[in-house]
């Protein structure tokens, strides 16, 4: 492989065509028969903020920014990921944990992979939202154009999964190969905070804005002749089977009128009320589906976020993920109808054993903090400090100089990033003409932060199944 590389490829960096600051990003690829390995990367990812320096997502890093990205061969689209920032936040934690803390978080600039503080505590080492900003970890610190930019490196097989199929792209058959990321310059999708919320501006140092700075495509060219005579024989002779990542949503309401009026009242907190959701998604229709995941955000952006009332130290910043939560919710069952019959047998997936059980059998390993994907710490009570503090998240409650806050809601209570990362995944594998999903949740009298009976978007990702299928100089994509 060491003489190959020496001797066989030539590697290409790529300046955008097209850079548009804060709405997309063109790479062109030369053409007239070039021969590119499908290990493209994009280099040089991130942005910087306006306002005050800051910090990423934790689970996402420099891959925020991210709202679209496609893969295109002229008009033909070989390859699109929506919503990709938020399927990252995902898959940035489809890894064992050394792996993620040592090599990917360094990569993607975020905040996955943990370790076992000294007070037994779970968490990555650069986690502290709440400590003052010279005391952010400068690997995962956003800065303001002044101070510089932390810079992301992204793989391209993990937004194209054709690319993981494909031996080579020839650019004799793709003539006009480019690449084309849409940006995502919300503030609320980007960083922890301080940011407005509700058009009132905080009271800490506002981060305003982001800006993107330009990335840089790298490919490796083929350029030994046998080599690429042998390549180009392999890719012209076959069909190529791969799960493209498509996306679909529905929305859960909050509680209406007689619903919360039922748990309102003092005197009801032990009363809950079920509330069923029932969509029919059309976007996998006629689509081979095979793995699902399912993450449930607020639907109000702002909601991700702690009010402008909370104690000093945690006031307009995000609560755990922010916006790419998959939040915990009560008493949960989910039934899903494919093809007039059901997924799952009885109810559907009730509980969270049976669903942590399908989503490591579907996905495999999830790399999370202890008790995220659950309401709470054991029994103890959310809003207050978890006395169970071995083998869990730290405890919440400290202000920008280190210290506890005195004053304002959610000033002492668990880790924000309990019940942050309940996501539902399972398997599907048949073709689909028609599915319908069951959603249910149980509305409660809850006067916490957390607040289960708000309103939800619920994004559901699917592998979908696609064969392209290689005829001389010519080539078909085709969903199978």
């Amino acid at each position: 492989m060491a003489s190959e590389y020496s001797n066989s490829l030539k590697t290409h960096y790529f300046e955008p065509r097209v850079d548009i600051q804060n709405r997309i990003v063109e790479f062109r690829l030369d053409y007239g028969g070039n021969m590119y390995l499908p290990s493209m990367r994009i280099v040089g990812l991130g942005f910087t903020s306006v306002g005050a320096n800051c910090n990423p997502v934790p689970v996402l890093g420099q891959y925020s920014h991210i709202r679209n990205i496609r893969l295109l061969d002229g008009g033909v689209e070989l390859g699109n990921l929506r919503e990709a920032n938020r399927f990252l936040s995902f898959q940035s934690q489809l890894s064992e944990n050394m792996p993620n803390l040592c090599v990917n978080s360094v990569l993607a600039r975020n905040r996955v992979g943990y370790v076992m503080e000294d007070t037994s505590s779970v968490e990555h080492p650069g986690l502290d939202k709440f400590a003052a900003a010279a005391d952010l970890k400068d690997g995962s610190k956003i800065l303001t154009a002044a101070d510089g930019v932390r810079d992301a490196y992204l793989e391209l097989k993990k937004v194209f999964p054709i690319l993981g199929q494909l031996p080579a792209l020839d650019t004799a058959v793709f003539k006009q190969l480019k690449i084309l990321i849409e940006y995502d310059t919300d503030v609320r999708m980007n960083i922890e905070g301080p940011v407005k919320l509700g058009g009132v501006a905080p009271a800490d140092t506002e981060v305003t804005a982001i800006n993107t700075k330009p990335p840089t495509l790298i490919a490796d060219e083929v350029i030994d002749d046998r080599i690429k005579d042998s390549l180009r024989r392999e890719v012209m002779s076959g069909q190529y089977v791969y799960d493209e990542i498509e996306h679909d949503q529905f929305d859960v309401n909050s509680a209406n009128t007689a619903e919360a009026a039922a748990v309102a009242a003092a005197a009801n907190t032990t009363t809950v009320v079920p509330q069923t959701t029932d969509a029919v998604i059309n976007a996998f229709d006629q689509h081979v589906v095979s793995r699902m995941v399912l993450m449930k955000a607020y639907r109000n952006k702002d909601e991700a976020f702690h009010p402008a009332t909370a104690a000093q130290g945690k006031r307009n910043l995000a609560k755990g993920n922010g916006n790419y939560n998959s939040l915990y919710q009560l008493d949960e069952k989910l039934q899903i109808r494919v093809n007039g019959s059901n997924l799952f047998s009885g109810e559907g997936i009730v509980g969270e054993p049976q669903k942590a059980h399908l989503l490591s059998h579907a996905w495999g390993t999830l790399n999370v903090m202890p008790f995220t994907n659950r309401g709470g710490i054991g029994l103890d009570d959310p809003d207050s400090q978890s006395v169970n503090t071995e083998g869990a998240p730290n405890n919440d409650g400290r202000s920008l100089n280190g210290q506890t806050p005195a004053h304002g809601t959610d000033a002492d209570r668990q880790s924000d990033f309990i019940g942050g990362s309940n996501y539902i995944g399972f398997s599907v594998e048949d073709r689909v003409a028609r599915m319908q999903f069951r959603y249910q949740r149980a509305l409660c009298h809850d006067t916490s932060a957390a607040d289960l009976n708000r309103a939800l978007t619920v994004h559901i990702f699917a592998e979908v199944r696609k064969m392209i299928q290689m005829n001389g100089g010519a080539y078909k994509i085709a969903y199978m």
